[in-house]
């Protein structure tokens, strides 16, 4: 088989290297710093302690090399960049084809729709199936946390368990079926997680105001952070519970996900996951001593915009009142310049810049219900 990644980060990098271990099928990667990579990537595989060495057939920063004949194409790159890129592949993507995203999150399903016309099949993962950092741009990636299982959503739905087991077969690990799309849609994983830490990191910011050092995201997590999360996430299981047409039974609470009951537990459990811990907040050293935040990092540009305005979008649909969720967009809206409310209304000018389901013709409940059953 044939198979493009898109994407040279961390995903990126891991699954073309682990796809190109068994050496049945033909592996391109496509990234922007092609002339970075070696065809030979190491796998430092925290796993079992080993180093794995695969040889990739075809690294390229050309969009119709890459996509030549490919009969499966997996997508890495964050959502906030995949409206253009969809643009930019959809002439070289042939009939049928198969196109994942990893993870499936950010409006996949909005933005790869066009290529229904094309007959292909759209799937995205719930979760990234392993947690990886590149150590050597490049050269060697690190797989520090391999999941036991990966969970897929597939469009259309009659092409679910061939999917599955394709994928399968590739990751070599088992690949359970989401009843629907929404439950990729509302999981509560950047688009909560990541959103409500940088508002508790930052809602003092102001233009000129610096930090002493870049603090740790998650070994450093607090319970005020804890709390702000837990709201958040009950409110979007609220929107959930409005779609009471579809089975979403597979979208669990972040308390559920990471086995605690409170505020204080979940401060705990997320300062001290091993995989997380190096994980750094994103800033920019500006001087010696003096830090700002990052605002060009994904955890801005993308799980706001193709992340929590998404879960608003549905929330404005569904008439779900979402407090503390319009607290750290409204926040955004000031950090970020940007307009997404007037006054209480989820209306703002900057609306169409975001993911969120009424940008794709989504405007009612039978909208809904049309596009996912």
């Amino acid at each position: 088989m044939k198979i493009c990644v898109i994407g040279g980060g961390n995903l990126g990098t891991l699954i073309s290297a682990e796809l190109s271990l068994s050496k049945k099928h033909e592996i391109s990667l496509l990234a922007t710093k092609a002339h970075l990579f070696s065809n030979e990537i190491i796998i430092d595989d925290w796993n079992d302690n080993t180093n794995k060495t695969a040889y990739v057939n075809h690294i390229t920063a050309d969009k119709q090399t890459a996509l030549k004949d490919a009969e499966l194409i997996l997508i890495t790159v964050p959502a906030n960049v995949l409206p253009k890129l969809a643009d930019q592949i959809y002439p070289f993507v042939q009939e049928n084809a198969i196109i994942g995203m990893i993870p499936g999150s950010g409006g996949t399903e909005f933005i790869l729709s066009k290529f229904k016309e094309k007959k292909c099949v759209i799937f995205g993962m719930q979760r990234v199936h392993s947690v990886v950092r590149i150590k050597e741009y490049g050269k060697v990636v690190m797989n520090k946390s391999r999941k036991q299982s990966i969970d897929i959503a597939v469009l259309p739905k009659e092409k679910t368990k061939k999917t599955a087991t394709l994928i399968s077969e590739l990751f070599n690990m088992p690949c359970n079926t989401l009843p629907n799309y929404l439950n990729i849609t509302f999981t509560p994983s950047n688009q909560i997680l990541h959103t409500t830490r940088i508002y508790n990191l930052f809602y003092d910011y102001f233009e000129g105001k610096t930090y002493p050092r870049q603090s740790y995201f998650y070994k450093e997590w607090n319970d005020k952070s804890s709390k702000m999360l837990i709201a958040c996430d009950e409110e979007s299981l609220n929107i959930c519970k409005e779609l009471h047409e579809f089975d979403l039974s597979k979208v669990k609470s972040l308390l559920e996900h990471y086995e605690v009951t409170n505020a204080k537990e979940m401060t705990q459990k997320l300062s001290s996951i091993p995989s997380f811990k190096s994980i750094t907040t994103p800033m920019i050293k500006v001087s010696d001593g003096e830090y700002i935040p990052d605002k060009n990092n994904r955890y801005f540009t993308n799980d706001f915009q193709y992340g929590l305005c998404i879960v608003k979008g549905f929330a404005k649909i569904l008439k779900v009142n979402t407090p503390n969720i319009d607290k750290v967009l409204k926040w955004y809206e000031k950090f970020a310049n940007v307009e997404y409310f007037i006054g209480d209304e989820f209306i703002g000018k900057d609306l169409k810049n975001t993911g969120i389901p009424q940008n794709y013709g989504i405007n009612t409940r039978k909208d809904i219900i049309e596009f996912y059953q």
